[in-house]
């Protein structure tokens, strides 16, 4: 592939009879750099020279793992089509991480998470009541992390803290936790009934409430975080070792587009 101008423009033209050039942000050189195409006109082009739609981009790229479509939003699987598609913008060297809490009251929940500040176990420190369960070093940490998420977002969790009774903040943190794609769901059917760390006026509630709702930005009442995952550990590595080793298998960024245009 080419280097590109500083024309970053798509060049191709639209069709009909007030044509013009193409208002995307071109993405990928074809015809030997002749050409510089939005992701439509890509695909028309692929068509036009293979005469067939492009395959998924986890395919043409021979990523170990693929999405779960059945499972995961149309635009989860958009997001991870763009992703794929661009590949990383620049080197980052770091560690992905997967933490759990020591008290947790549900046990398969895990935070995924990137750290460049040096090792996973300097970034646990940052999070008291924690245990490092693993950690994989990576040239692309924000990236991986990224698709990570992206391919686990239907397991994906928002999660309010609040903490014990006497317990000083950080040593004993709990949590109500809601679904990621669902805020209005509690991940449970109901909170408990009697608790010395759920407020009276949320013990047995069925539902979520403005003070724990995450769309009520300016009402609810506490610090939530959402980068923990319910789901099977053994899937979990799963899709982190699969993104890894794709990433690693395409990883010169001179090449990364160079599926895409054969």
């Amino acid at each position: 592939m080419k280097k590109q101008s500083s024309d970053t423009k798509c060049d191709a033209m639209t069709k009909g009879p007030k044509s013009h050039r193409c208002k995307n942000t071109g993405i990928f050189l074809v015809g030997d750099g002749e050409h510089f195409l939005c992701y439509v006109h890509w695909q028309n082009w692929y068509e036009d020279r293979h005469g067939t739609p492009p395959k998924e981009p986890w395919s043409i790229l021979a990523f170990p793992v693929e999405p779960d479509v059945e499972k995961l939003s149309q635009k989860a699987i958009t997001e991870i089509r763009k992703h794929l598609r661009e590949g990383p913008s620049a080197s980052q060297p770091g560690h992905i991480y997967v933490f759990q809490a020591v008290h947790d009251d549900i046990k398969e929940m895990y935070k995924i998470g990137f750290t460049t500040q040096g090792s996973p176990e300097k970034r646990l420190e940052q999070w008291p009541g924690s245990i490092l369960v693993d950690s994989w070093e990576t040239p692309y940490a924000n990236y991986t992390e990224t698709l990570i998420h992206l391919f686990l977002q239907f397991w994906r969790v928002y999660r309010f803290v609040l903490y014990a009774a006497k317990q000083k903040p950080g040593q004993h943190k709990r949590y109500i936790s809601v679904w990621y794609e669902e805020p209005e769901t509690l991940i449970c059917k109901a909170l408990p009934k009697d608790s010395t760390w759920i407020p009276d006026n949320l013990c047995g509630t069925t539902t979520t409430t403005r003070e724990i709702n995450v769309k009520t930005k300016k009402e609810h009442r506490y610090d939530y975080e959402k980068e923990w995952f319910l789901c099977e550990y053994k899937y979990i590595t799963h899709i982190i070792n699969g993104i890894l080793k794709g990433i690693h298998n395409n990883a010169n960024l001179k090449h990364w587009k160079d599926p895409f245009v054969k």
